[in-house]
């Protein structure tokens, strides 16, 4: 599937849905670092002041509250402290990883 905003990185790998989001905590030191690719989705936890070395399609800065609130669908990614990147991919993360 080939969600809105995320380019793929090959010519073959058009119809694949691959974008890299990033939550840093507004609040303490903690960075997650989430990739979807296909149906692969990796979680990689960064602490400490230094960020994620790798480039990021979106990043979400809030409250550990604030950022839970957004997984949850009960806080828009307007309210959050900051947004950055390309939003376009802010709607699919919901069809990419739905609130359980």
């Amino acid at each position: 599937m080939r969600c809105p905003g995320c380019a793929p990185t090959s010519s073959t790998a058009s119809s694949v849905c691959r974008s890299r989001w990033s939550f840093r905590r507004a609040d303490g030191p903690e960075v997650w670092s989430v990739r979807f690719e296909g149906d692969d989705i990796r979680l990689t936890e960064h602490t400490g002041p230094a960020a994620p070395d790798e480039p990021c399609d979106v990043e979400l800065t809030a409250t550990a509250s604030d950022l839970m609130l957004f997984r949850w669908q009960r806080l828009p990614a307007d309210r959050l402290a900051s947004v950055t990147g390309n939003r376009a991919v802010l709607d699919r993360y919901f069809t990419l990883v739905p609130p359980v």
